[in-house]
């Protein structure tokens, strides 16, 4: 059938909080209309990488601070809420969804 949807996602699960992760802000690699955050975290220690779809609309809670693109020269402590959606071909865990600097 034309236009049909195999897997539809419910709306009651778009507004469900997704996982979060906590580590260390190590890079933001900026590739035009996406980018790859990465961080540092978890137990035992281990850098985990989230694509971030649109940093432009990229929702930090601490509306004062910005993230530039590249190596953060001073890691900061970082909050993600993400969507757990793999990418074998960027190497990312999920998408991100919130940023908070606690």
């Amino acid at each position: 059938q034309k236009g049909t949807i195999s897997n539809p996602v419910p709306y009651s699960e778009l507004d469900r909080p997704g996982p979060k992760f906590e580590g260390r802000l190590l890079n933001l690699d900026c590739r035009g209309s996406s980018a790859i955050m990465s961080i540092e975290g978890g137990s035992p220690k281990k850098l985990v990488k989230f694509l971030v779809g649109d940093p432009s609309s990229l929702t930090v809670e601490d509306s004062n601070t910005a993230i530039a693109c590249g190596p953060q020269r001073n890691p900061r402590t970082i909050i993600v809420e993400y969507q757990p959606k793999a990418n074998r071909k960027l190497g990312t865990m999920g998408e991100v969804r919130t940023v908070q600097f606690p």
